[in-house]
């Protein structure tokens, strides 16, 4: 059980590391070339991270809140509008 526990560990933290890349590399293509080509990565990236959640929740794993905490993570990277320093709140 053991080494069982540590494979799912290590795929999960793969699959999270990749789904935040993922989230970082499409904001900074935004009005590039390569935007239609990261937002695709980060849509597949999204759904193997919503995949690996409810596998976790499936297993009874205690990894689920991990890669729940991802999901919510880059739903909300991907929708945040950043504006400049100098505009106001309002």
């Amino acid at each position: 059980m053991g080494g069982d526990s540590s494979a799912l560990f290590w795929t999960l933290v793969a699959t999270q590391l990749t789904g935040i890349a993922s989230t970082f590399v499409t904001r900074l293509s935004e009005g590039g070339r390569h935007q239609t080509t990261c937002q695709r990565f980060f849509f597949a990236s999204l759904s193997l991270i919503g995949f690996a959640t409810i596998v976790a929740l499936i297993l009874g794993s205690k990894y689920w809140l991990i890669t729940g905490t991802t999901v919510s993570i880059m739903a909300v990277a991907s929708t945040l509008e950043v504006k400049d320093s100098h505009s106001k709140w309002c």
